[in-house]
């Protein structure tokens, strides 16, 4: 976990990470090797990001979780849905997974939002997952779901996790 105040670098820290800024000195390691600027682009495509505001198409919630990965069988995609504690509220949307979402999802609410792209992150099948505040949006019964499915998924998945955070109690619980 990397948790400090708002401000204290930590979303900076975690673009260093991805690949997305340069460190100005020192250099970031992956496997003990630099992340250098011909390896950035395969390292980006290993990593899954949820950011506490989610980027998401105004396209279907079917298109929205496939868009890192088009291969997806529509089995994995039920169980994506699951494991992301999406599947209750994606089977009352009025066309289901063929619902548009509305641009930038402005048809779900923001917990709605942060399950579609953890799903969308969960059919990446990262070797790295990287959450910024990923339960912020949630009310208290959902952080309780979405703790458990995440501490399910890191044992799934057998993958690094990385969260960034502002609580620390929120961080030991994860």
């Amino acid at each position: 976990a990397i948790v400090g105040s708002s401000g204290s670098g930590k979303s900076t820290l975690a673009d260093l990470l991805m690949g997305l800024l340069y460190p100005d000195s020192g250099e970031i390691l992956v496997d003990g090797k630099p992340l250098s600027q011909d390896r950035r682009q395969s390292w980006r495509q290993t990593i899954a990001y949820v950011p506490q505001d989610n980027f998401l198409l105004n396209d279907t919630v079917r298109a929205n979780l496939m868009w890192c990965n088009t291969g997806v069988s529509e089995e994995d995609i039920q169980k994506v849905l699951e494991h992301a504690a999406a599947r209750e509220f994606v089977e009352k949307l009025p066309q289901g997974l063929d619902s548009v979402i509305g641009d930038r999802g402005a048809r779900l609410s923001g917990g709605e939002r942060q399950r579609v792209a953890l799903g969308r992150g969960i059919v990446r099948k990262p070797t790295a997952f990287l959450f910024d505040e990923p339960l912020s949006n949630l009310d208290a019964k959902l952080r309780v779901q979405m703790r458990t499915e995440i501490h399910k998924l890191r044992l799934k998945l057998q993958t690094t996790f990385i969260y960034v955070t502002h609580d620390q109690t929120e961080a030991m619980t994860l």
